[in-house]
């Protein structure tokens, strides 16, 4: 049986699985829709689980702006040094002399069987509580160097990211096209988004919404639902508990090595679960935790190569020590100041906060998250900006590497934490 008429039957025949169950419910279409969509959901697992396929998941880290990562991720010596000449302007930690840090240099450590910049050497704070290596996220790592879209402006560039020159469809829609999810795409994107399909899917955009984005994603659902259907919020649950026996056989007739769809965790259950029209309790667990891992992993940290010592140039001091353009040059004997505990990145805490929910609940597999810069930087000894741009273009190579590093800490801390519970 063809993989179109396949899709088609099965949905037929959840469509008529759950009319014929619904009694004595009744039903609104959006009840019907909605309740298909995630015994689909729930279906389309069991069939991946069964054919020795493991269900793919996207997730994109939009970083609007450019910020340099020349001390992160841009691996420029990952084997061998040789023939490098180091630009001044690009670094990866601070070099000392006389007891402070004054100088830029590009320094590596050997870990994972590759050069990384000096900050894989760190340890971040953990989800579970505690620290963890830093450079756990190298473990399956694929790193695609030497890419270009050919197009040097932000926007052009962006665009292009996300539906390359010649493309059927965006990257974001690979999945959307094949698994039946609720929230075919979430995206957090606020400029030069596109999502493309091949077939009707469509991207939800929340690039602007505040507050609880829980409360934001799931209102249309919660908005819709007949009212019988909220009063008795097992209603689904039961539904899907009475299609367990009848799921098995019917749907096996569809494709004989489903054995696992009764026994596959469904979508269906987690929309009519209490989290699920209680978010309040449920988003501010996910928000303490994240901002907690953020908080901490920029906070209280003597890091080697870039805070363990007092940091810049004693004397007169150029554009490098620029925060900002448009702001004066950072003057102050010690810089590390100006970094201190009021740091924070906007919307990060946020952003994967909503990213774990809707992936572990099965109502998107491609969500497009996109954090803010660093702000938070406290205005002490003349310093009058509060905050640098991932346009890294208006900020010197020296507050450059700090503001980045802490940025990076925070964005691996937050990803090492998502993967964690994606396994």
């Amino acid at each position: 049986m063809g993989k179109k008429s396949f899709k088609f039957s099965r949905r037929s025949f959840v469509e008529k699985s759950l009319m014929a169950i619904a009694t004595p419910y009744a039903l609104s279409p959006f009840d019907r829709w909605l309740g298909t969509k995630y015994i689909e959901a729930g279906l389309s697992k069991a069939y991946a689980k069964n054919a020795s396929v493991i269900p793919r998941r996207f997730i994109s880290v939009s970083q609007l702006g450019g910020p340099a990562r020349w001390m992160y991720d841009l691996f420029l010596t990952p084997y061998s040094t040789d023939n490098y000449v180091q630009n001044p302007m690009v670094a990866t930690a601070y070099k000392a002399n006389n007891g402070r840090y004054d100088e830029l240099v590009y320094q590596t450590i050997r870990t994972h069987g590759i050069n990384a910049p000096l900050m894989w050497g760190q340890s971040v704070v953990a989800g579970s509580g505690g620290q963890r290596p830093m450079a756990d996220l190298l473990k399956n790592l694929l790193c695609l160097q030497g890419i270009t879209t050919a197009n040097a402006g932000h926007q052009g560039s962006t665009r292009l990211h996300h539906l390359p020159g010649g493309a059927l469809r965006s990257p974001s829609a690979a999945l959307t096209d094949t698994y039946s999810l609720p929230l075919e795409n979430i995206s957090m994107v606020r400029r030069d988004y596109i999502y493309k399909s091949n077939g009707n899917s469509s991207s939800t955009d929340v690039s602007r919404a505040t507050g609880n984005l829980l409360d934001v994603v799931l209102a249309p659902f919660k908005g819709k639902l007949s009212p019988g259907m909220l009063e008795d919020k097992d209603a689904l649950g039961v539904l899907v508990d009475k299609m367990d026996a009848e799921l098995e056989d019917n749907f096996l007739e569809l494709h004989k090595r489903a054995t696992s769809s009764v026994t596959s965790r469904r979508s269906a259950r987690s929309v009519n679960s209490d989290q699920n029209f209680e978010l309040g309790s449920v988003w501010n667990a996910l928000i303490s935790k994240y901002r907690r891992i953020v908080h901490e992993t920029l906070r209280g940290q003597s890091l080697p190569g870039f805070t363990d010592l007092p940091l810049g140039t004693l004397g007169t001091r150029d554009g490098n020590y620029f925060l900002q353009k448009t702001t004066n040059i950072l003057q102050m004997d010690d810089i590390r100041p100006v970094f201190g505990d009021t740091m924070g990145i906007s919307r990060i805490v946020e952003h994967f906060a909503l990213c774990e929910y809707l992936i572990t609940h099965d109502l998107s597999y491609s969500v497009n998250i996109s954090p803010g810069g660093m702000t938070g930087f406290s205005k002490v000894e003349g310093n009058t900006a509060s905050f640098i741009s991932f346009d890294s273009h208006n900020s010197g190579a020296f507050t450059t590497l700090i503001a980045n590093m802490y940025y990076f800490r925070a964005l691996s801390a937050c990803l090492l934490e998502l993967i964690d519970q994606l396994k």
